[in-house]
């Protein structure tokens, strides 16, 4: 018998007795047990054999109950046909499973070569990942025969058989950078820009009040997000916790009142943005992690932290804009180095977005919001064309009035007669009339408020938006040139 001491622990479920046998080489045949459970420790306690795993009829079977397993994921499924099913074995096939939330896979499975009391089969494995590529690869499932049954000789290389012991394989979609959407002359309108991510960390906190207050007054954060992401469960003392990010002219701004407050952190980075706070954001949207909702539209190969278009052209071109990613497949160390790359895919590069809006033009647009009563919106449009050359809406809050909302055409096709008239050779400071209101076809026409500009030109009708003016020229006119005409009889 050896000289070094052997501890067995065996377990009695039906008699809720543990019992601990130490055998030493000066003590042959003197046992020490200690009983813990109910009175009665004298009684014999009966080591429970341990279930004997299933194994399989034929090599062939093993081999199928063991890729079956495989492809479903499931490793319950393919225990009963491994030799060693123990929580190692067990920790050795996580990456596989991590990989099919990436992946399917279809195996086909040559006949088993037998060798005696061992046996191997030879498989090809045919991955296709959630971009539709496919990556193939031939590998080999060692068996061997216990009491009349086969079971999986598993190593890593069972696998794959580049994999040597606590190797693994990692699979990553790499997404490309994101296309830019331009201006008409091919100035960027989004791009990644400066910013600074406002956030706290907990340990350092002094008084929540007193952040929460502050990020509250200076930038506008709810004061409840505060406390519930410190509080969160799994938050550690010394996590960065973001709360919200800003421009650096505006950080410039709210610096002084927040670096005093004990526990608010300042990080630097980079986002995608617009040139400037607001500028056109509702045409050209925001990107930012996916919803579960955007995840069910757009499906494969979108998966739960991916960056997305979440509204605006940014939402309506998201396929265009972000590509497709590229799949890396890698064989790496027990540290998670790569030591030899396996499979990659081309991928699908991200394109720009070309639109037609113009910079200077949109800043006007900007410019006039900022100045006018909300609501509003402005609609700049290239008449020769009818491309569009801004577009603006507020509040910047709410939703895309310049497109998204429903109004009766009313003034807007003043537009279209005051260019009828412009068109056919009538100068802007043609004398019209805009009485307080008009008769025409046997209905009412009325200036908003009663409003009476009286004998005025076409100029200041037009911009005084004089209904009846327009609604007098746009009856009497069948053609350009009739409303030329017309608009000399007006008095």
């Amino acid at each position: 018998m050896s000289g070094k001491p052997a501890l067995v622990v065996r377990l009695a479920p039906a008699s809720r007795w543990m019992a601990l046998v130490v055998v030493s080489a000066g003590l042959i045949g003197l046992g020490l047990w200690i009983a813990l459970g109910f009175p009665g420790g004298d009684d014999e306690v009966e080591q429970q054999p341990a279930a004997r795993i299933a194994g399989a009829d034929t090599p062939a079977a093993a081999v199928d109950a063991y890729l079956t397993g495989l492809s479903r994921g499931e490793f319950d499924e393919l225990r009963p046909v491994l030799a060693d099913p123990s929580f190692l074995i067990r920790s050795g096939h996580d990456w596989w499973f991590e990989l099919l939330d990436r992946a399917t896979v279809e195996f086909s499975a040559e006949p088993a070569q037998l060798f005696g009391p061992v046996a191997s089969a030879t498989y090809v494995a045919n991955l296709r990942f959630i971009t539709g590529d496919v990556w193939s690869y031939t590998g080999t499932v060692d068996l061997i025969e216990e009491e009349g049954r086969w079971f999986v000789d598993w190593s890593p290389a069972v696998l794959h058989p580049a994999l040597d012991a606590r190797e693994s394989i990692r699979a990553t979609l790499v997404w490309p950078e994101r296309g830019r959407i331009l201006a008409r002359d091919g100035t960027p309108l989004t791009d990644d820009r400066p910013v600074v991510v406002v956030g706290v960390v907990p340990e350092r906190i002094a008084d929540i009040e007193a952040v929460v207050l502050a990020l509250e007054e200076q930038l506008a954060v709810d004061p409840a997000v505060v406390p519930a992401a410190v509080g969160a469960p799994g938050v550690q003392p010394d996590w960065f916790l973001p709360m919200v990010m800003v421009r650096p002219s505006r950080f410039r701004d709210v610096k002084p009142q927040l670096q005093p407050v004990p526990g608010i952190v300042f990080r630097e980075t980079t986002a995608r943005l617009s040139p400037e706070q607001g500028f056109a954001s509702h045409v050209l949207g925001r990107v930012g992690e996916v919803t579960a909702e955007r995840l069910d539209q757009l499906g494969d190969p979108y998966r739960r932290g991916n960056e997305v278009g979440l509204s605006g052209l940014e939402r309506a071109f998201e396929t265009e804009l972000a590509g497709s990613p590229v799949v890396e497949v890698v064989r790496v160390n027990q540290f998670g180095t790569t030591i030899e790359a396996l499979f990659m895919s081309t991928g699908r590069s991200a394109a720009d977005l070309e639109t037609t809006l113009e910079p200077a033009v949109q800043q006007a647009v900007e410019r006039a919001l900022d100045d006018a009563p909300t609501p509003s919106a402005i609609v700049v449009l290239d008449a020769a064309s009818g491309e569009i050359r801004g577009v603006g809406s507020r509040p910047l809050a709410e939703f895309n009035r310049a497109f998204g909302a429903r109004y009766p055409p009313g003034s807007t096709f003043k537009i279209v007669t005051a260019s009828a008239l412009l068109h056919a050779g009538v100068d802007p400071g043609t004398a019209v009339s805009c009485p307080a209101e008009t008769t025409i076809g046997g209905r009412t026409v009325h200036n908003a408020g009663g409003a009476s500009l009286g004998g005025t030109s076409l100029r200041e009708a037009f911009a005084h938006s004089c209904n009846t003016t327009f609604a007098a020229l746009g009856e009497r006119s069948r053609s350009p040139a009739a409303v030329a005409v017309q608009s000399q009889r007006v008095e």
